[in-house]
């Protein structure tokens, strides 16, 4: 089974690929073999769709995560953030539940 990012949602899955949409092409990225810093990227990626989506704009959104712009672009970006900062951006996009497949009982 292999890690499946989607719509910011982190689930297991049988497939090992995830397919993503962005600038009209698909690419395709082997979750079991990709750098960590490549799921790095398509994470940041996707929150930032999800925060384009809600019309949130990148100060307010790292206001409401209490970290700095600076730290929210990374975050965007794919350049390395800690786990800390995830979940507050993820928390403060009503995502923190999104975690719990991570946890399980």
């Amino acid at each position: 089974r292999s890690l499946i990012l989607d719509n910011c949602a982190i689930y297991y899955a049988k497939a090992s690929t995830y397919r993503l949409m962005g600038q009209n092409m698909a690419q395709k990225t082997d979750l079991e073999t990709a750098a960590p810093g490549d799921i790095e990227k398509m994470l940041g990626r996707r929150l930032l769709e999800i925060r384009l989506a809600r019309n949130i704009n990148q100060t307010d959104l790292a206001e409401e995560a209490g970290i700095s712009r600076r730290t929210m672009t990374r975050l965007e970006n794919g350049e390395g953030v800690s786990l800390d900062t995830l979940i507050r951006v993820m928390r403060a996009l009503g995502l923190a539940d999104r975690f719990a497949v991570l946890l399980p009982d």
